[in-house]
């Protein structure tokens, strides 16, 4: 009776330590997309002006399943406090499937003084994986104080960053359930 009691407490801890680093992880993957997306820019930092182009561009997506498959991407500055264009970076965010898992990657790419980082850059191998079974990315924008969340967005054609991006991860856990984290991360506007 005690070594099945032991063995049930021993499953209990296990599960509950896995659910945690799950948890641990989900926080680390939603600071290192806040970081980015503070530091979002649709003016060039160096001129002033609008960056010709599309530089901040939330693409709604499902995947086959219908489960929600956003990419994110846009430029950012390296630092809060730079007014260079050469600290621009491009960041993409984006689920992908790999050996079988379904993961959230990011990959992001600088540019000299010379010009501007490629927006889209899935053809680029520096994606880095921020979480392990994310079975739903999805990413909606608010585009003005008094309007509702979108499930899209152009900075091009909306002329300004948006005002807050929420994100939704949807991550599956030990035992084959699957739970959704939600964040909200509001942008700095100029």
């Amino acid at each position: 009776i005690l070594s099945v009691m032991s063995l049930g407490a021993f499953r209990a801890y296990s599960i509950a330590k896995r659910e945690a680093e799950l948890l641990r992880n989900v926080t680390l993957a939603f600071e290192m997309i806040r970081r980015d997306l503070v530091g979002s820019v649709y003016k060039d930092p160096a001129t002033g002006n609008a960056i010709a182009g599309v530089n901040f561009l939330g693409i709604d997506q499902t995947d086959a399943g219908g489960k929600a498959d956003d990419k994110l991407r846009f430029f950012a500055l390296l630092s809060p406090d730079s007014s260079a264009r050469a600290d621009l970076t491009s960041v993409n965010y984006k689920r992908e499937e790999s050996g079988g898992v379904k993961r959230l990657a990011r990959a992001s790419l600088e540019t000299g003084p010379s010009g501007l980082p490629p927006l889209l850059l899935d053809g680029v191998e520096t994606f880095e994986p921020l979480h392990f079974y994310v079975t739903a990315f999805d990413v909606t924008y608010l585009s003005s104080p008094a309007g509702s969340f979108q499930a899209s967005y152009d900075a091009s054609s909306a002329g300004r960053l948006p005002r807050a991006a929420r994100i939704r991860l949807s991550v599956q856990i030990p035992g084959g359930k699957e739970k959704t984290f939600t964040y909200t991360v509001n942008l700095a506007m100029e």
